[in-house]
Formats: structure tokens, C-alpha cells, sequence
């Protein structure tokens, strides 16, 4: 009994460390490749950030409930 029971428990710990690492690992692998220095300038140059600023937002905000 004492034998099967570290066995389920070493298999439990090696299956969640596996899981872990493909957990970290598979977005890095899959990740697809970064864009060059030039395009994102050239985007970056082509941006028009606007925004508008009111007073007493406090009636409106969400995260006051």
C-alpha cells in the first residue's frame, strides 16, 4: 500500500511539473516572430493619439461602485 501511494504521489508531482513547463514554455514556442526596427517606426510615425479630459468623473467611475 505504502508502494502505490508514492507512486501516485511521484507521478502527480512529475505530471504538474510537466504541465508547468509546458504552461511557460508553449507560448515562446509558438510565438510568432517580432517585427523589424523599421516598420514599427514607420507605424509608431503614423499614430494620432487623441483624448478628451472632463472634470467629476466620480458618478461614472466603475471601480468607486
Amino acid at each position: 500500500m505504502k508502494k502505490i501511494l508514492l507512486l501516485i504521489v511521484s507521478h502527480a508531482v512529475v505530471a504538474a511539473l510537466g504541465f508547468g513547463a509546458g504552461f511557460y514554455t508553449l507560448p515562446i514556442l509558438t510565438a510568432p516572430p517580432a517585427p523589424a526596427q523599421a516598420e514599427v517606426t514607420a507605424l509608431a510615425a503614423q499614430a494620432q493619439l487623441t483624448g478628451r479630459f472632463r472634470r467629476n468623473l466620480t458618478d461614472s467611475d466603475a471601480l468607486t461602485g
